[in-house]
């Protein structure tokens, strides 16, 4: 793994993927660099005011245990948009969104599906990378 993984969550079925780098110290938000993959599609996006990483990690242990609902990462400016949900056949649903800008609208937006059993590692990163514990 190289080192920038190492500061990253990752989620990815191998094809598409979202990942959420720390792009500075928490303010209004946590400010998050957001590097997408989506089949032939690549973007990239600073957000500034990501917010409700505690509350996301709540939902995904949910999520998790439960095997129903959802789980949502938003931005205050509404830069950003994560939203895993999770499917009748044990499946989660992997929804991305994205702006670049506003003036014109430029703007990611996709959909993929991981395996369940790959949250307890989504959850293990989102505690090291942006609530700051230690495994």
């Amino acid at each position: 793994m190289s080192e920038e993984s190492d500061k990253s969550v990752v989620i990815s079925d191998g094809r598409s993927s979202v990942i959420l780098t720390p792009a500075g110290p928490p303010s209004v938000g946590i400010p998050t660099r957001v590097d997408m993959v989506a089949g032939p599609f690549r973007g990239s996006v600073l957000d500034e005011t990501a917010e409700g990483y505690q509350r996301f990690h709540r939902e995904l242990v949910v999520l998790y245990e439960s095997l129903s609902g959802t789980a949502q990462l938003t931005s205050l400016e509404g830069l950003f948009s994560l939203v895993l949900t999770a499917l009748p056949h044990g499946a989660i649903s992997v929804n991305v969104a994205a702006v670049g800008s506003y003036v014109p609208t430029i703007k990611l937006e996709f959909e993929f599906e991981i395996d369940q059993t790959y949250l307890p590692a989504i959850i293990a990163r989102i505690e090291q990378t942006f609530l700051g514990k230690k495994t």
